[in-house]
């Protein structure tokens, strides 16, 4: 878990907590952090906290329902690994992150996009994916489809590109084979050709190319 229930007395002066004049965590911003684990359902136990920011990390499991105990504004769970849905009594929290604001319906989009659908925020206009992607709940992007790390990603990239590298050699192979097939016949023609101007000659009779010089001379 990525936080404990019970907080020390200094927890306002960690980098990321943010507390009221009278010590009361109302903010958590810990985006960006690499963290790894679960989101504790403890969060809801506390009672005035008013923005959780967990985005872009590595977090799994799923969104924990407690978080509809406290008294949220603004909750960002995307960029993570999350599964599932989002908790229908969470959906149903008016006011977070603009929800049912302007008399418009409650709506579960409104705290993270579903699996397989994203936004640029992770929630709020939510997309749908194709290909199995998007496979994760408040998705930025279509992330690869369940199993597929970026590592796997890299390497099927170098597959294809190699897959477009070996084609482009093979034609050539190709290529310089089928001309140097037309090569070859195209000199066996010319053989041919001229092995037949030869025999040609052979037979033709003997034509004094200038026989002026024979009656001159008599």
């Amino acid at each position: 878990k990525i936080l404990q229930t019970e907080i020390p007395e200094s927890a306002c002066d960690l980098d990321g907590i943010y507390c009221d004049s009278n010590g009361n965590v109302v903010k958590i911003h810990a985006n960006g952090r690499r963290l790894k684990g679960t989101i504790p359902d403890e969060l809801g136990f506390l009672p005035y906290l008013e923005e959780l920011d967990l985005s872009d990390n590595e977090l799994t499991g799923q969104l924990p329902s407690g978080l509809r105990f406290t008294p949220l504004k603004k909750l960002d769970v995307s960029g993570n690994k999350l599964r599932g849905i989002v908790p229908p009594l969470l959906c149903n929290k008016d006011g977070l992150n603009g929800n049912g604001k302007g008399h418009s319906a409650l709506t579960c989009h409104a705290i993270a996009c579903p699996v397989g659908t994203f936004s640029h925020y992770g929630h709020g206009i939510c997309q749908p994916c194709g290909n199995g992607e998007g496979m994760y709940l408040a998705s930025k992007n279509c992330s690869p489809a369940i199993g597929s790390t970026s590592r796997e990603v890299e390497l099927e990239h170098t597959r294809s590109a190699g897959k477009v590298v070996a084609g482009i050699f093979v034609a050539l192979i190709v290529l310089s084979t089928i001309a140097v097939v037309l090569i070859r016949r195209k000199r066996k023609v010319a053989w041919k050709f001229d092995g037949d101007h030869e025999d040609e000659s052979r037979d033709l009779p003997y034509i004094d190319e200038n026989p002026l010089e024979d009656i001159a001379l008599v």
